[in-house]
């Protein structure tokens, strides 16, 4: 992926491709703004699994959401 694009690039389409294809459904789909760890590796599977994607990708991206701001980790101990 990245012979074809810049870093960047490729951070920003792991970035709109978790938030479009796994965070906005399981956030619809459990009609809540939080979620657990688990429910998201889940949807990750699910999505990963009919998209035909490494779960590397959806894993960089949910990091890059994180690292941005643009989602927040609460531990829970």
């Amino acid at each position: 992926m990245l012979s074809e694009k810049g870093k960047y690039a490729a951070a920003t389409e792991n970035r709109r491709f978790v938030w479009a294809e796994i965070i906005w459904p399981l956030v619809l789909e459990i009609n809540d703004i939080t979620f657990t760890l688990k429910q998201f590796q889940e949807k990750r599977e699910r999505v990963c699994n009919e998209k035909d994607t490494t779960i590397t990708i959806a894993s960089r991206g949910l990091v890059s959401l994180v690292l941005k701001g643009i989602l927040l980790r609460e531990n829970n101990t």
